[in-house]
C-alpha cells in the first residue's frame, strides 16, 4: 500500500519545500560546486604546488624540521608529508589574529622556511561552507543555517513524492514541454542523490553549527566551566579556550613523544601533530593520524609535551561517545573510505545535486508562467543562470590565474581571491542585464570552458610534470589536467549545444499547462 498525504499535508509540505528549495538555491549550489571540487583537494593542491610533486626528503628526524622554524609560536600545527610528496609544514593564526591561518614549508635539504605560494585549492576548501578569514565565523554559521534549509526542502521533497519514488526515478520524458522537462529532470536526480543529499545536508549543518551548538551547551550543561566542556567535547571544538601552560620549561622532543604514543596505539600512523603551549611546563602534543582497523577518521593521542604523561585517548576503541559522533559526521561528510572510486561517484551525485537545484528553481518558475513579468520572477531566473554559470566561471578564472600570478610573488594570494569574486560578481551582474536566460547560460558556460582549456597550458609555468609539461610526468598532474579539459570540453559542448536551440529563455519562458 503507498503512502499518501492529506490534500492539507500535501499542500502544507509543497509549500514549505517550494520556498526552502528557492530561498537556499543558490548559495547551497554553490557550496554543492565547491564541495564536489574539494572532493579532490589532494590531487589539486599537488597540481598546485611543485614542491608537492618532488619525492619527500629523507628525514633525520621528526624533531629536525622544526628547529628551521624556531622561534614557534605557543600553538601550532605540524604535518608531516602525506603519500611521500614534498616537504613537511607548519601552520599557525599571525600574532593577534583570530582568523589569519598561515603556512610554511620546511625545506629540510636546503635547511629554509618558504610560505606557502598557492591556496587555490585551500580557498575553495574553505569557501565550500563560506568560510573566509575577512568574514570569520558569521558567515560559516549562515551556510548551516542555509544548509539545513536544504535539508528541509530534501525532507519535505520526500514526503510528498514519497509514493511515487520508484517511478520517478525513471520517468524522463524528453518530448514534453520544458516544464516537463525540468519537472522530470528534477525528480530523477533528486531521487538518484536522495541518499548523498541527506547525508551531505545533516553533515554539513552539524559541522558548520557545531562551535555554536557547543557555546550554547556550556552555561547549561557544564555550568559555564568551557575548560571542562572542551575536555568533555573537544573532538567537536577545533579551537579551545586559552588556559594557563604554566612557566617555560623545554619539552621532550617529537620523536620520544611519538614513542610514547605509540606505546598506547601501536595501530596509529602519525601524519600530523598539534602543539599547544609549546616550551610550556604544562604544553601538551596531539598525535594523529590514521588507526588500522579504524573505518575513518584519525585517532588522537594527547601527551604532556614536557613529561610524556598520557592525557586523552581517542581511537575506536577507546573514544569517548562525542569522539565517536564526531568522527563519523567528519568522516561521512570528507569521504574518508573508499577510495579514488567512491570520490568519482560521490562527484557524480553533486553534480545531480547541482541540477536537483536549478531545476528546482526552473519548476518554480515554470509554474508561474503567468506571472513571468514579475519582478521577483526576472530576477530569480537570470540570478539562476548568473550564479549557476557563474560559479564555473569564477573557479576556472581562479585556477588560470593560480597558473599566470608569480609564484614567489607575494600578492598572489589575494589576486586570486580578487579575480575570482569578480569573475563570480561579474557573471550575476551581467545575467540581470541580459534578457535572455538562454544567452546567459551559453556566455558563461562558453568562458568557463574557454578558460579551463587554457589552464593546463598555462601550467607548464611552473610544472613540467603536466600534460604538456617537457619534464618527467606525474600521473596524478596529468590526471588533474586532463578532467580540467573533459570539463572545459563538456562546458563548451552545452554551450554549442545551447546556441543551437530556440532563442526563448530557458528558466523564464518554460511553457505553462503541462502536467506533472
Amino acid at each position: 500500500m503507498k503512502l499518501k498525504l492529506s490534500l492539507h499535508a500535501f499542500k502544507r509540505f509543497w509549500d514549505a519545500h517550494a520556498w526552502s528549495g528557492v530561498v537556499t538555491s543558490l548559495l547551497v549550489y554553490v557550496m554543492f560546486v565547491l564541495g564536489a571540487i574539494t572532493l579532490f583537494y589532494r590531487p589539486l593542491a599537488t597540481w598546485e604546488e611543485p614542491l608537492l610533486q618532488r619525492p619527500s626528503p629523507a628525514l633525520p628526524s621528526l624533531q629536525a624540521p622544526l628547529q628551521l622554524a624556531e622561534p614557534l609560536p605557543e600553538e601550532f600545527y605540524y604535518y608531516l608529508p602525506k603519500d611521500r610528496r614534498g616537504p613537511p609544514k607548519i601552520g599557525y593564526l599571525l600574532p593577534d589574529s583570530e582568523t589569519q591561518w598561515r603556512m610554511w614549508w620546511l625545506d629540510v635539504e636546503n635547511a629554509r622556511v618558504l610560505p606557502q605560494r598557492e591556496h587555490a585549492a585551500a580557498f575553495v576548501y574553505d569557501l565550500h561552507y563560506l568560510w573566509h578569514e575577512a568574514t570569520g565565523f558569521w558567515l560559516q554559521y549562515c551556510a548551516g543555517v542555509l544548509v539545513f534549509g536544504f535539508l528541509l526542502a530534501i525532507v519535505t521533497g520526500l514526503l510528498i513524492h514519497l509514493k511515487d519514488l520508484g517511478s520517478q526515478l525513471w520517468r524522463f520524458r524528453q518530448t514534453g514541454s520544458q516544464r516537463v522537462l525540468f519537472s522530470d529532470l528534477h525528480k530523477v536526480t533528486g531521487v538518484f542523490g536522495l541518499p548523498f543529499q541527506l547525508v551531505y545536508a545533516l553533515t554539513g549543518t552539524m559541522m558548520a553549527l557545531a562551535p555554536v551548538m557547543f557555546s550554547i551547551s556550556v552555561s547549561p550543561v557544564f555550568g559555564g566551566d568551557e575548560l571542562r566542556a572542551v575536555d568533555t567535547a573537544g573532538a567537536l571544538v577545533e579551537d579551545p579556550p586559552p588556559r594557563d601552560y604554566g612557566p617555560e620549561r623545554e619539552p621532550l622532543s617529537l620523536d620520544q613523544l611519538v614513542a610514547l604514543a605509540l606505546r598506547v596505539e601501536p595501530r596509529l600512523q602519525p601524519e600530523s601533530f598539534v602543539f599547544r603551549g609549546y616550551k610550556h611546563e604544562h604544553g601538551t602534543v596531539d598525535v594523529r593520524g590514521p588507526v588500522e582497523g579504524q573505518p575513518f577518521g584519525d585517532g588522537l593521542i594527547r601527551l604532556r609535551a614536557t613529561d610524556g604523561t598520557v592525557e586523552r585517548v581517542d581511537t575506536a576503541d577507546r573514544e569517548s561517545s562525542v569522539a565517536k559522533l564526531a568522527r563519523w559526521i567528519h568522516g561521512l561528510h570528507t569521504v574518508e573510505y573508499g577510495g579514488l572510486t567512491l570520490r568519482f561517484l560521490m562527484f557524480v551525485l553533486a553534480a545531480a545535486g547541482c541540477i536537483t537545484i536549478l531545476t528546482g528553481n526552473a519548476v518554480w518558475l515554470a509554474r508561474r508562467a503567468a506571472h513571468s513579468g514579475k519582478l521577483g520572477n526576472i530576477l530569480l531566473a537570470r540570478l539562476t543562470a548568473g550564479v549557476g554559470g557563474g560559479t564555473l566561471v569564477a573557479v576556472a578564472a581562479l585556477l588560470l590565474t593560480s597558473r599566470l600570478a608569480p609564484l614567489d610573488w607575494e600578492p598572489r594570494r589575494e589576486l586570486e581571491e580578487l579575480v575570482m569574486a569578480g569573475a563570480f560578481l561579474g557573471s550575476a551582474l551581467c545575467a540581470l542585464l541580459i534578457k535572455s536566460t538562454l544567452t546567459s547560460w551559453r556566455c558563461l558556460l562558453g568562458l568557463a570552458g574557454a578558460l579551463l582549456l587554457a589552464v593546463p597550458i598555462a601550467a607548464c609555468r611552473y610544472s613540467a610534470a603536466g600534460l604538456f609539461g617537457a619534464g618527467p610526468a606525474d600521473p596524478l598532474v596529468q590526471s588533474v589536467e586532463l578532467a580540467f579539459l573533459c570539463a572545459a570540453a563538456a562546458f563548451l559542448g552545452m554551450s554549442v549545444a545551447l546556441a543551437r536551440r530556440d532563442s526563448a529563455p530557458l528558466l523564464s519562458q518554460a511553457q505553462p499547462g503541462a502536467a506533472e
